[in-house]
């Protein structure tokens, strides 16, 4: 048990070191093969340094799943690729027509209602999609880690702060952010949804309460990782959720770099001036808690940002790469999707334990320790070999003489 532990938490190590404008839970065959590995880090679905495919090979999906199904038209799979593909080349109007010929077929296909609540909602089409989620979930309430019914919390949360004059975001850019613990914008929502909000005017917290909503945020931030891997990691409202999540508890430094990269990084996907400005003082506020040890002094939030661009073109050179291969697979004639898989979906399957996984990814003291931890158990071993195999010579060398002592007293006749 230890040395599996030990490997699992060696492997996070390695990943942790290699690290439309609302977009969620999509299904097709890529999210199955997906689901079977744990998500990557945070900070990899934030920069973009993650998994996925080019628009290119959604153009080639698109062609192929044609094809097939013209061949096996009562094979329901193929429709879900179909359908995905055309959303992910901008054509939603297309996905939705593939999916509500598939509700029609089955109503209550789970894949199906899944697919079609996300299409709606990426449309625009909010209430109808929520409808449609709520469809999904009844059916199978667990699929994606039960990830739809957070889906449906983002949509209702972007839903109360819709007007008649549209939506302006941020989401959630006037509160107050420089305290710590403090629920603020889509936390604060989410609490409300599940009443665990903490009593106004309490001069302190319950600890149970407390437990309760820290168990919440790290089940939420998990679910928010696998919209944005499943849909659109770039989604300023995905990463305005995502921030004020890693916003949220008394961590100081791993959750509020995190919560200041994810603001940042909505910062750049949004056009407007005065939305840009907000992010960024969002960002300010997270990052005003950020303590470097190797510096002895606060970390700069300029220097920060500038970590955070590098970082960001770091995973836009990967991505660009993995980009090139489809191409080249698509000019060589190959079988694209079985090549990817065999290139990528080969890894080493990272931690699949959420909790765990959270928990390697926002401590970076307990890693330390557990490092340290695993280089003692080491030391000791090589010490324990050391003495067995002292030990061993001596008893061979004890056993050399005792058997010489015994020919020198052997009588001549003997010896014959």
């Amino acid at each position: 048990m230890l040395v599996k532990s030990s490997s699992r938490l060696l492997l996070v190590l390695v990943l942790l070191l290699n690290a439309s404008l609302l977009t969620a839970c999509l299904w097709d065959s890529d999210t199955r093969s997906m689901e079977e590995k744990a998500f990557p880090d945070a900070l990899a679905l934030i920069t973009g340094g993650f998994l996925r495919h080019s628009p290119e090979f959604y153009e080639w999906r698109i062609e192929q799943k044609l094809a097939v199904i013209e061949k096996y038209p009562d094979s329901l799979a193929p429709y879900d690729d179909l359908a995905v593909a055309y959303e992910k080349t901008g054509q939603t109007a297309k996905a939705i027509e593939v999916m509500e010929g598939m509700e029609s077929r089955d109503p209550d296909r789970y894949e199906t209602l899944a697919n079609l609540g996300t299409f709606y909602i990426h449309n625009g089409d909010l209430e109808r999609g929520v409808k449609y989620i709520d469809k999904a979930i009844a059916i199978n309430p667990d699929a994606h880690f039960g990830r739809e019914r957070y889906q449906k919390y983002v949509v209702e949360y972007v839903l109360s702060k819709t007007t008649d004059e549209g939506l302006m975001l941020p989401l959630d850019g006037e509160s107050h952010r420089e305290g710590y613990g403090d629920a603020v914008g889509f936390t604060q929502f989410l609490f409300s949804q599940l009443s665990l909000e903490t009593p106004q005017n309490s001069d302190s917290k319950d600890p149970e309460l407390k437990k309760k909503q820290d168990a919440e945020v790290k089940k939420a931030i998990k679910r928010v990782l696998g919209m944005m891997r499943f849909g659109n990691h770039d989604s300023p409202i995905l990463l305005e959720c995502l921030g004020d999540l890693f916003f949220h508890g008394e961590e100081r430094d791993s959750n509020r770099h995190l919560a200041s990269r994810a603001f940042l990084k909505a910062s750049y996907g949004v056009e407007d001036e005065e939305m840009k400005e907000k992010y960024h003082k969002m960002a300010l506020y997270a990052a005003s808690s950020i303590y470097s040890p190797k510096a002895s002094s606060d970390l700069e939030f300029p220097e920060l940002e500038k970590r955070f661009q590098e970082e960001l073109k770091s995973a836009d050179k990967w991505a660009t790469e993995v980009f090139a291969n489809e191409r080249k697979w698509i000019a060589e004639g190959l079988n694209v999707e079985q090549k990817y898989a065999e290139v990528y979906y080969a890894d080493p399957e990272p931690v699949a334990d959420e909790e765990e996984e959270f928990a390697t990814l926002v401590s970076a003291p307990t890693r330390m320790l557990w490092t340290a931890g695993f280089a003692i158990l080491g030391i000791v071993l090589g010490i324990l070999l050391f003495i067995g195999y002292a030990i061993k010579v001596i008893c061979s060398k004890e056993s050399v003489a005792h058997l010489s002592n015994k020919d020198v007293s052997r009588s001549p006749e003997e010896s014959i």
